[in-house]
């Protein structure tokens, strides 16, 4: 049993040891007498009567390197904080559903959010104050973090009753959430509410407006995937693309996108690198590349999949989380570059570097070097360039490299399978298809099990029930992969996929989706995931991968389901469809907007394989499609919209709006024409 007070004699690890995530693990050896989320953690403060410290973040996050190492490892800030609380921590990304239902909280609270999250709530869960990053003395106005910790505790001993009766209250506000009511949103509002915020996108840098600036990358996929684009939208969309692709946020030495930039012109990042972002902004970038005939973007897709396959592919298949902003116990170590270094590998070419990359002896972050570029790389590159950075690659590869986040989540590898098979089919590349079959079969024999889904995986090892996201995500990638490729067994697992979405998250009084397993009750309310954050809502997901199933089997609960989902946030969608981006999606598919095409055929007639290319390549690109193989549809599909086509001996497509076909059409020419 570890004391309540004091643990001067038990510094070498806590409860955390024998945990799988590398966050936890980084913190095993705090003199903090940090838990693990569990029951027992809790009715241990309820013993004692003191409130519980939820501490969450996740190991590639520079601010919660900073706390640990300005608090957790001092051992008189963790005497205090072991005499006045329980002290759990968790990782964000093992368990997505207890940070989403806190941060929710300190939103409302502070009005913002971020990690370190560091919330304090009761033994029953419920939460009564919290913050993210606090100091370690007072900074800025900002309390340090032993006043708020000692101020908890003796607030928590003297209001314990009424602490306890507002946190009662807030649960039960927050256990009634079940969406909004209202009729399926109106085409007009939502176009004009789409044009809006394209037309918002800085006309000059390109983002929304404002610092720090994330990739709005659901938002851009959304945008690009909408028919009638303007001219005017166009161009912000390229321009987003294009200062993205050029500015610092993108590492153009080794590949992959930062998270996100500190300023708002693309420059200096917020150095971590996340398989969740670039697992869609390959999607994005091959999307763009399609539907403005741009082959610069093609190669950013390809670029950020290379980056993937080499930096974050585990042994075993899939793809492993993150790579940390901190090396050497600095931010960007690995990544940025003194005038200095630059002039010992370049030698008389810097002064030419200088002007393409943007450097200068005085440095844009902290007197160091971020590259970046004011005009888009040469189309099919430059040999000097491409030396330079050769050369650069080399010189950072002995380096101390930043620490690797070595799990493999559900989630995140579903945007990895539907990124790459979208890249795929977009690019023509055969190798990107075949990523993301890699991905698919791992999550196959490592992921699913007969019981249902893991959403971690690491070593050999799984936990943690798939979440809404797991089980979303992975069958919209599964369903992306069997439209790249009509391979069947892709099909078969997005059904499975979206049956057990209805038998684990679907509510009998709510038409939208909860966040966790009804298997699961250790949460002290249920987190509806509605609009988008760096992931794509849970919800959104679903209900484009229902509104795609429904039109392909002509199964009515899909149909339904979807429907419910998007009615459910349908005006506040059409208001800011920048934050409900998927969900746009799954309502454009639901509309008669809809663009369906069959095509059947044999794959080794080469009007098949024009015809094929065009439409996976082409400027408008289906948001359905069926390929066909002779008369063979898979079972699923023999009450959807391709089982009305009488099939013959030659190659031939339909195309459909909504619930309209026109006539079918036998060569590519007819194809470009009809689309």
């Amino acid at each position: 049993m570890v004391p309540i007070f004091g643990i001067c004699d038990i510094v070498s690890m806590n409860q955390l040891i024998h945990e799988l995530s590398p966050y936890l693990l980084q913190h095993a050896h705090n003199p903090v007498d940090w838990r693990p989320w569990s029951p027992e953690a809790f009715a241990e403060a309820a013993r004692r009567e003191v409130p519980v410290l939820v501490s969450i973040g996740y190991s590639a996050c520079h601010w919660c390197h900073v706390m640990e190492h300005e608090s957790f490892v001092d051992q008189a800030t963790a005497n205090v904080m072991n005499e006045h609380l329980v002290c759990i921590k968790v990782d964000r990304e093992e368990r997505p559903d207890i940070d989403a239902l806190y941060m929710e909280y300190v939103q409302r609270l502070t009005g913002r959010g971020g990690w370190p999250l560091n919330v304090f709530v009761t033994p029953q869960m419920v939460p009564f104050y919290g913050g993210t990053y606090f100091p370690p003395s007072r900074r800025g106005g900002m309390p340090s973090w032993l006043e708020i910790v000692e101020g908890v505790g003796e607030g928590y001993r003297r209001e314990k009753g009424q602490i306890m009766s507002q946190a009662g209250d807030l649960a039960k506000e927050l256990s009634s959430r079940k969406g909004t009511e209202g009729g399926f949103p109106d085409p007009g509002e939502v176009q004009a509410g789409l044009t809006r915020q394209i037309l918002s996108l800085d006309p000059v840098w390109g983002g929304f407006p404002g610092a720090p600036k994330f990739p709005p990358h659901s938002f851009l996929a959304a945008s690009l995937a909408h028919p009638g684009l303007k001219e005017a939208e166009i161009q912000r969309l390229k321009v987003s693309l294009d200062r993205i692709g050029q500015g610092g946020i993108r590492d153009h030495v080794g590949g992959g996108f930062a998270r996100y930039s500190t300023d708002e012109h693309w420059i200096v990042p917020h150095f971590e690198k996340m398989l969740y972002d670039n697992a869609q902004l390959v999607g994005v970038y091959a999307q763009a590349a399609a539907v403005f005939d741009e082959p610069r973007y093609a190669q950013i897709a390809k670029d950020t999949a290379a980056w993937m396959r080499r930096e974050l592919a585990d042994p075993m298949g899939g793809y492993r989380s993150a790579l940390d902003a901190d090396s050497d116990g600095e931010e960007g170590a690995y990544y940025v570059w003194t005038w200095e270094e630059l002039k010992d590998l370049l030698g008389e070419d810097l002064e030419e570097f200088a002007k393409i990359w943007n450097v200068s002896p005085a440095g844009n972050f902290e007197g160091h070097n971020v590259m970046w570029r004011s005009l888009p790389e040469p189309l099919g590159g430059d040999p000097k360039e491409d030396a330079w950075r050769s050369r650069l690659f080399t010189a950072r590869q002995i380096r101390n490299r930043p620490a690797l986040d070595d799990k493999v989540l559900a989630s995140w590898n579903g945007l990895a399978m539907a990124g790459l098979a979208v890249a795929g089919a977009r690019l023509g590349d055969e190798s990107l298809l075949q990523q993301a079959r890699g991905v698919a079969q791992f999550c196959r024999i490592h992921l699913r099990h007969e019981a249902g889904l893991w959403s971690v995986w690491k070593h050999g090892q799984s936990k943690h029930p798939g979440t809404l996201e797991d089980w979303a995500f992975l069958g919209d990638g599964l369903l992306e992969l069997w439209q790249a490729t009509g391979e069947t067994p892709w099909l078969l697992g997005a059904l499975d996929c979206a049956n057990q979405i209805l038998d684990r998250f679907a509510d009998p009084d709510s038409m939208v989706l909860r966040f966790s397993d009804k298997s699961r009750h250790d949460l002290f309310a249920q987190v509806i995931p509605l609009h988008d954050n760096a992931t794509p809502s849970g919800n959104g997901v679903a209900a484009r991968l229902f509104a795609r199933l429904w039109h392909l089997t002509g199964n009515v609960a899909y149909r339904d389901r979807a429907e419910g989902i998007v009615i459910s946030c349908g005006e506040a969608m059409a208001k800011f469809p920048r934050v409900y981006s998927s969900m746009l999606e799954a309502w454009r598919i639901l509309s008669p907007l809809a663009l369906l095409v069959h095509l059947d055929g044999s794959p080794l007639d080469p009007t098949y394989q024009e015809m094929k290319s065009l439409l996976q390549q082409g400027r408008r690109i289906p948001d359905v499609l069926v390929l066909g193989s002779g008369a063979v549809l898979p079972d699923a599909l023999r009450q959807g919209f391709a089982a009305e086509h009488p099939v013959g001996e030659r190659t031939t497509a339909w195309i459909c709006r909504g619930a309209e076909c026109l006539s079918a059409v036998g060569s590519a020419e007819e194809l470009k024409r009809n689309l």
